[in-house]
């Protein structure tokens, strides 16, 4: 299993959508989500609300077992 990693700067490739989409349609690969580099990113996602809510999209898009 690989891990592919979200990243913390806008110009790179790896936000939480791209991280996402790619995890689901290349089998052997899963995210790593990095929730410094999630905020760094977007100036938000410092909260538990705002992790959980990370976090049900990965179940969503991946399922619970991500």
């Amino acid at each position: 299993m690989l891990r592919i990693e979200l990243m913390g700067k806008g110009s790179q490739f790896g936000d939480l959508d791209e991280v996402l989409r790619l995890s689901s349609e290349v089998d052997g690969l899963a995210p790593c989500i990095d929730f410094a580099h999630w905020h760094a990113r977007t100036g938000q996602n410092n909260s538990y609300d705002e992790f959980v809510a990370v976090l049900r999209r990965m179940e969503e898009k991946l399922g619970r077992q991500v």
